[in-house]
């Protein structure tokens, strides 16, 4: 799953605070992590999730992504608040 040139040690690939456990909204089953998903930091800001590519020297965010073993539901979760509030 992991792409950009973060490699998954990276800095801004590692969890900054312990991860909750996460239910699913729709079906209330347990969601499975998934790991880590690297974002351009400019392109979050404009509430647009876009991985860095190879060479890209973008500042890039990690969101948490999460599936449903049930529906196989996605779900992105920010547990370390490095997004802009809304």
């Amino acid at each position: 799953m992991h792409r950009g040139n973060a490699p998954r040690n990276h800095p801004t690939m590692q969890p900054l605070t312990p991860r909750p456990i996460v239910d699913c909204p729709v079906c209330h089953n347990p969601l499975r992590s998934v790991g880590r998903m690297p974002v351009r930091k400019d392109a979050a800001e404009a509430q647009v999730f876009i991985q860095p590519s190879i060479g890209d020297t973008s500042p890039a965010l990690a969101l948490d992504v999460y599936r449903c073993g049930n529906c196989g539901r996605l779900e992105f979760y920010d547990h370390d608040f490095q997004l802009p509030a809304l």
